[in-house]
Parts: C-alpha cells; sequence; structure tokens
C-alpha cells in the first residue's frame, strides 16, 4: 500500500524540516536516536481507520522511526469539521488552542487557507521523480497552489464518487420523461435530470405550487492531505510549515 511505502518518507521530510531552521540541513538534518525528534499528525480517523493508522505510526516508531531518531505522536481530533477548526485556531494563534501539529489531514481549501497564512511548506523537494511517478499528477498538482511546481498536499488518500439511484422513483419519471441512464453520465447532464425530477414531481400536485422534490443530494467523502509543521519555537518563527 502507498501508506506504506511512503509514510516513512514523509515523517522522515517533516523531522528534517522541523531541524532546517537550527543546527541542520538537508545532508544532515539534525536529528539521531541521540538527538531525536518529535512529530505531531493530527487526523479526523476513527474507528477501524484509526486502529488501522495507529498501527502504521506504531511500525513505524519501532522501525525507521526509531533507527533514524523520530517518533511519532498521533492524535484524533474527532470530525473533519473539528479537525480543520482546530487546525485553524492553531494556525491563528487562538486563546487555549494546541501548537500547531506537524502534520495534519485537511481538504485542499483548508490548506489553501493555511497557505495564504503563510503556514504551509513545499514537499516537492524531498521527493525524487520515482516517487512523483507512483501518483497520479493531478493528486500532487492539486496543492500547487503558486503553480511553480509545489507540492503542499500529499494525497495519502482520495474519496471516490458513487450514485446511487432508487430505481423505484426513477422508472416512473423516466417512463413519463423519456430520462435515461446516459443522461446521469456527466455532472450536467445530471443537473438537467434534476430540474426536470423537481418539475416532474411538482407537476403530480398543481393544486399545490412549489413542491417538487430533489433528485439527487451531493456528500463528499474526506479526502486526506497532510502538512508537517516545525515543533520547536525556533523553527516555528523562520521555517514555513508543510502540507504533505
Amino acid at each position: 500500500m502507498a501508506h506504506n511505502k511512503f509514510l516513512p518518507r514523509m515523517l522522515a521530510a517533516a523531522a528534517a524540516m522541523t531541524l532546517l531552521a537550527g543546527c541542520g540541513s538537508k545532508a544532515d538534518p539534525g536529528f539521531s536516536p541521540s538527538n531525536p525528534v518529535n512529530i505531531t499528525i493530527w487526523t479526523y480517523y476513527n474507528g477501524e481507520q484509526l486502529e488501522a493508522f495507529n498501527a502504521l505510526v506504531d511500525e513505524f516508531n519501532a522501525s525507521v522511526g526509531k533507527e533514524q531518531g523520530i517518533t511519532v505522536e498521533s492524535s484524533s481530533q474527532g470530525s473533519v469539521t473539528d479537525l480543520e477548526t482546530n487546525v485553524l485556531a492553531s494556525a491563528e494563534g487562538k486563546v487555549g488552542a494546541e501548537a500547531m501539529p506537524n502534520i495534519f489531514s485537511a481538504y485542499a481549501d483548508t490548506a489553501y487557507t493555511l497557505d495564504e497564512m503563510g503556514q504551509i511548506a513545499d514537499l516537492s523537494e524531498y521527493l525524487s521523480e520515482t516517487d512523483r511517478a507512483a501518483f497520479i499528477e493531478d493528486y500532487l498538482s492539486e496543492g500547487d497552489f503558486s503553480g511553480s511546481g509545489s507540492i503542499k498536499i500529499f494525497p495519502v488518500a482520495k474519496s471516490t464518487e458513487l450514485l446511487f439511484l432508487n430505481e423505484t422513483d426513477w422508472e416512473p419519471f423516466a417512463a413519463a420523461t423519456g430520462a435515461t441512464y446516459a443522461d446521469l453520465a456527466t455532472i450536467e447532464g445530471l443537473v438537467s435530470v434534476a430540474e426536470r425530477y423537481y418539475e416532474w414531481t411538482d407537476a403530480q400536485t398543481p393544486d399545490i405550487p412549489n413542491d417538487g422534490r430533489a433528485f439527487f443530494g451531493r456528500d463528499a467523502m474526506a479526502k486526506t492531505t497532510c502538512s508537517s509543521t516545525p515543533s520547536s519555537s525556533a523553527a516555528r518563527s523562520s521555517t514555513r510549515r508543510t502540507a504533505a
């Protein structure tokens, strides 16, 4: 899985950036078993997803992390909304907010907002061409907010859009209006069918105006991005945080 292949590298990159503002460099980031570094990760994971992620963190801490002096601390912030609220509160320095995490899950719009605040760093220099080739290019370019080839969103997970159709309601509507499955092949077609469905259901009760029913509702599953941030006060003042 991509998690197993790229999580260690992403965490190592985050640790390197944490210390870039200090005595370290890319060639010698400065951390080791005798000079360890902690990386904090905030997610919205719960249940089995959280258990699986924590197992990956434990595996990293016991292997690559132990060898390189990197310890990862993972925390679930609850829902996606809770996570977004907490990250923004940290970035804005609100009273009572926790310190900004090094890595966090986020939608692209949240990452963009934080990038505008100067809170997101660029991971492009930490991925080789071979690494980049393992991803769909659009997944990486989604976080290239400046158009300069930067990588400020690391596609740990992506969503798949699914359409569930109630054939009991669809069949009489289709028979009456000539709507077909082919009409649902594009978002434009779906919107057109939705308009026709509203008008068709509204016409069923001519004595009650504007009581047509909605044809579909959209609910996007959470997609995951991460961002790494420096954890020491010195690094925090001079190093840009990274959405990976």
